[in-house]
Protein backbone atom coordinates (compact mmCIF):
# COMPACT_ATOMS: atom_id res chain seq x y z
CA UNK A 1 0.00 0.00 0.00
CA UNK A 2 1.09 3.41 -1.09
CA UNK A 3 2.28 6.22 1.69
CA UNK A 4 -1.04 8.82 0.34
CA UNK A 5 -3.38 5.56 0.40
CA UNK A 6 -2.52 4.42 3.77
CA UNK A 7 -2.78 8.06 4.97
CA UNK A 8 -6.44 8.15 3.29
CA UNK A 9 -7.38 5.14 5.11
CA UNK A 10 -6.36 6.29 8.30
CA UNK A 11 -8.15 9.30 8.14
CA UNK A 12 -11.28 7.50 7.01
CA UNK A 13 -10.63 5.77 10.39
CA UNK A 14 -10.43 8.58 12.56
CA UNK A 15 -13.68 10.36 11.01
CA UNK A 16 -15.29 6.81 12.00
CA UNK A 17 -13.97 6.79 15.64
CA UNK A 18 -14.86 10.22 15.90
CA UNK A 19 -18.20 9.81 14.62
CA UNK A 20 -19.01 7.23 16.98
CA UNK A 21 -17.63 9.10 19.73
CA UNK A 22 -20.08 12.61 18.89
CA UNK A 23 -23.02 10.14 17.92
CA UNK A 24 -22.47 8.65 21.31
CA UNK A 25 -22.34 11.82 23.14
CA UNK A 26 -24.51 13.87 21.67
CA UNK A 27 -27.09 11.55 20.00
CA UNK A 28 -26.90 11.18 16.22
CA UNK A 29 -29.87 13.68 15.51
CA UNK A 30 -28.21 17.00 17.91
CA UNK A 31 -24.65 15.79 16.08
CA UNK A 32 -23.39 18.19 13.96
CA UNK A 33 -20.07 17.29 11.03
CA UNK A 34 -18.55 20.29 12.25
CA UNK A 35 -17.68 18.52 15.88
CA UNK A 36 -17.03 15.16 14.50
CA UNK A 37 -14.30 16.79 12.39
CA UNK A 38 -12.80 19.12 15.67
CA UNK A 39 -13.27 15.60 17.55
CA UNK A 40 -11.11 13.80 14.49
CA UNK A 41 -8.79 16.70 14.06
CA UNK A 42 -9.32 16.92 10.10
CA UNK A 43 -10.05 19.56 8.07
CA UNK A 44 -14.41 19.70 6.52
CA UNK A 45 -12.40 18.93 2.97
CA UNK A 46 -10.96 15.54 4.43
CA UNK A 47 -14.18 14.83 5.93
CA UNK A 48 -15.91 15.19 2.77
CA UNK A 49 -13.73 13.80 0.77
CA UNK A 50 -14.31 10.41 2.40
CA UNK A 51 -17.69 10.98 3.26
CA UNK A 52 -21.26 12.38 1.66
CA UNK A 53 -22.56 13.35 5.17
CA UNK A 54 -23.50 11.70 8.34
CA UNK A 55 -26.09 9.63 6.87
CA UNK A 56 -23.44 7.65 5.07
CA UNK A 57 -21.47 7.53 8.39
CA UNK A 58 -24.29 5.93 10.02
CA UNK A 59 -24.84 3.34 7.28
CA UNK A 60 -20.75 2.45 7.84
CA UNK A 61 -20.77 2.29 11.39
CA UNK A 62 -24.16 0.21 11.15
CA UNK A 63 -22.31 -2.39 9.13
CA UNK A 64 -19.27 -2.71 10.89
CA UNK A 65 -21.12 -3.31 14.14
CA UNK A 66 -22.73 -5.93 12.46
CA UNK A 67 -19.45 -7.28 11.14
CA UNK A 68 -17.88 -7.19 13.99
CA UNK A 69 -20.41 -8.82 15.99
CA UNK A 70 -20.56 -12.03 13.62
CA UNK A 71 -16.20 -12.07 14.11
CA UNK A 72 -16.46 -12.42 17.53
CA UNK A 73 -19.43 -15.01 17.32
CA UNK A 74 -16.98 -16.74 15.31
CA UNK A 75 -14.28 -17.11 18.30
CA UNK A 76 -16.73 -18.16 20.41
CA UNK A 77 -17.25 -21.90 18.86
CA UNK A 78 -13.95 -23.24 20.42
CA UNK A 79 -15.67 -25.28 23.43
CA UNK A 80 -15.51 -28.69 24.08
CA UNK A 81 -18.96 -29.11 24.03
CA UNK A 82 -22.21 -27.85 22.50
CA UNK A 83 -23.54 -26.41 25.96
CA UNK A 84 -20.10 -24.33 26.48
CA UNK A 85 -20.70 -23.17 23.08
CA UNK A 86 -24.19 -22.16 23.95
CA UNK A 87 -22.84 -20.52 27.38
CA UNK A 88 -20.31 -18.59 25.49
CA UNK A 89 -22.90 -17.40 23.79
CA UNK A 90 -24.82 -15.68 26.39
CA UNK A 91 -22.02 -14.67 28.18
CA UNK A 92 -20.94 -12.47 24.78
CA UNK A 93 -24.59 -11.43 25.21
CA UNK A 94 -24.64 -10.47 28.58
CA UNK A 95 -21.00 -8.55 27.83
CA UNK A 96 -22.58 -6.60 25.00
CA UNK A 97 -25.59 -5.73 27.42
CA UNK A 98 -23.12 -4.21 30.05
CA UNK A 99 -21.76 -2.29 26.68
CA UNK A 100 -25.72 -0.88 26.16
CA UNK A 101 -25.63 0.33 29.18
CA UNK A 102 -22.50 2.11 29.32
CA UNK A 103 -23.43 4.08 26.32
CA UNK A 104 -23.09 1.55 23.45
CA UNK A 105 -23.90 3.47 19.95
CA UNK A 106 -26.67 0.27 19.58
CA UNK A 107 -28.90 2.59 21.65
CA UNK A 108 -28.49 5.59 19.31
CA UNK A 109 -28.99 3.22 16.35
CA UNK A 110 -32.44 2.16 17.96
CA UNK A 111 -33.41 5.76 19.17
CA UNK A 112 -33.09 7.07 15.60
CA UNK A 113 -34.69 4.37 13.75
CA UNK A 114 -37.59 5.48 15.86
CA UNK A 115 -37.35 8.81 14.29
CA UNK A 116 -36.45 8.15 11.04
CA UNK A 117 -37.62 5.81 8.68
CA UNK A 118 -34.39 5.04 6.42
CA UNK A 119 -32.58 4.25 9.84
CA UNK A 120 -35.34 2.09 10.75
CA UNK A 121 -34.66 0.45 7.47
CA UNK A 122 -30.87 0.25 8.21
CA UNK A 123 -31.81 -1.35 11.44
CA UNK A 124 -34.15 -3.58 10.49
CA UNK A 125 -31.42 -5.01 7.61
CA UNK A 126 -29.27 -5.61 10.56
CA UNK A 127 -31.48 -7.95 12.47
CA UNK A 128 -32.08 -9.80 9.50
CA UNK A 129 -28.66 -10.21 8.81
CA UNK A 130 -28.12 -11.38 12.22
CA UNK A 131 -30.67 -13.53 11.95
CA UNK A 132 -29.41 -14.61 8.81
CA UNK A 133 -25.77 -15.36 10.31
CA UNK A 134 -27.65 -17.57 13.36
CA UNK A 135 -29.83 -19.76 11.17
CA UNK A 136 -26.41 -20.19 9.05
CA UNK A 137 -24.87 -21.80 11.97
CA UNK A 138 -28.02 -23.64 12.93
CA UNK A 139 -28.17 -25.46 9.50
CA UNK A 140 -24.17 -26.17 10.04
CA UNK A 141 -24.98 -27.90 12.97
CA UNK A 142 -27.72 -29.83 12.07
CA UNK A 143 -25.54 -30.90 9.70
CA UNK A 144 -23.53 -32.68 12.28
CA UNK A 145 -26.02 -33.89 14.24
CA UNK A 146 -25.25 -31.13 17.02
CA UNK A 147 -28.56 -29.74 16.09
CA UNK A 148 -32.06 -30.70 16.31
CA UNK A 149 -32.76 -31.96 12.55
CA UNK A 150 -36.23 -31.14 12.72
CA UNK A 151 -35.57 -27.48 14.03
CA UNK A 152 -36.46 -24.45 11.63
CA UNK A 153 -33.37 -22.56 11.65
CA UNK A 154 -35.07 -19.72 10.30
CA UNK A 155 -37.70 -19.61 12.86
CA UNK A 156 -35.63 -20.45 15.74
CA UNK A 157 -33.16 -17.79 14.60
CA UNK A 158 -35.52 -15.17 14.92
CA UNK A 159 -36.32 -16.20 18.63
CA UNK A 160 -32.91 -16.37 19.60
CA UNK A 161 -32.32 -12.63 18.22
CA UNK A 162 -36.01 -11.69 19.68
CA UNK A 163 -34.62 -13.58 23.12
CA UNK A 164 -31.74 -11.20 22.93
CA UNK A 165 -33.33 -7.99 22.26
CA UNK A 166 -35.70 -8.37 24.91
CA UNK A 167 -33.60 -8.86 27.81
CA UNK A 168 -31.79 -5.80 26.37
CA UNK A 169 -34.41 -4.04 26.61
CA UNK A 170 -36.00 -4.68 29.92
CA UNK A 171 -32.25 -4.30 31.37
CA UNK A 172 -31.76 -0.98 29.59
CA UNK A 173 -35.55 -0.17 31.20
CA UNK A 174 -35.15 -1.46 34.53
CA UNK A 175 -31.46 -2.26 35.67
CA UNK A 176 -31.68 -3.83 38.83
CA UNK A 177 -34.86 -6.08 38.56
CA UNK A 178 -33.44 -7.49 34.62
CA UNK A 179 -29.99 -8.29 35.30
CA UNK A 180 -29.10 -10.75 32.73
CA UNK A 181 -25.96 -11.54 34.90
CA UNK A 182 -28.97 -13.53 37.32
CA UNK A 183 -30.40 -15.30 33.84
CA UNK A 184 -27.41 -16.59 32.13
CA UNK A 185 -27.97 -20.11 33.79
CA UNK A 186 -31.57 -20.33 32.29
CA UNK A 187 -30.73 -18.76 29.18
CA UNK A 188 -28.37 -21.17 28.14
CA UNK A 189 -30.98 -24.03 29.18
CA UNK A 190 -33.56 -22.66 27.25
CA UNK A 191 -31.43 -22.29 24.04
CA UNK A 192 -29.97 -25.68 24.84
CA UNK A 193 -33.21 -27.22 25.23
CA UNK A 194 -34.59 -25.41 21.98
CA UNK A 195 -32.25 -26.46 19.47
CA UNK A 196 -29.92 -29.47 20.47
CA UNK A 197 -30.37 -33.19 19.80
CA UNK A 198 -30.53 -35.48 22.26
CA UNK A 199 -27.79 -37.32 20.96
CA UNK A 200 -25.18 -34.35 20.87
CA UNK A 201 -24.16 -35.04 17.30
CA UNK A 202 -19.60 -34.67 16.15
CA UNK A 203 -19.03 -31.90 18.44
CA UNK A 204 -15.91 -31.66 16.76
CA UNK A 205 -17.28 -31.08 13.85
CA UNK A 206 -19.74 -28.69 14.94
CA UNK A 207 -16.76 -26.63 16.71
CA UNK A 208 -15.45 -26.44 13.01
CA UNK A 209 -18.43 -25.52 10.90
CA UNK A 210 -19.23 -22.77 13.77
CA UNK A 211 -16.43 -21.07 13.97
CA UNK A 212 -16.21 -21.16 9.96
CA UNK A 213 -20.04 -20.02 9.97
CA UNK A 214 -20.03 -16.26 9.65
CA UNK A 215 -17.72 -16.16 6.47
CA UNK A 216 -18.95 -14.53 3.74
CA UNK A 217 -22.16 -14.02 5.67
CA UNK A 218 -20.70 -10.18 5.29
CA UNK A 219 -19.03 -8.63 2.69
CA UNK A 220 -15.68 -6.96 4.18
CA UNK A 221 -16.46 -2.91 3.99
CA UNK A 222 -14.13 -1.47 1.06
CA UNK A 223 -12.86 1.47 1.01
CA UNK A 224 -15.14 2.48 -1.92
CA UNK A 225 -18.00 1.85 0.48
CA UNK A 226 -16.86 5.52 1.65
Amino acid sequence: MTLPALRARETRQRILDAARTVFTREGYGQAAVEAIVVEAGISRGAFYHHFAGKEELLRVLLDDHLRGEMMELRELGRGWSVREIIEAVVAYQIEHLRSHLKGDLSLEFWAEAAREEWVRDLVADFHRRARDGFATMLRLGQATGAIRSDLNSEAAATLLLALFEGVSVLQMLDPDEFAAEQLSEEWASLIERLILTQGGGDIEAFRVLFSGSTEGVLAPATEDDA
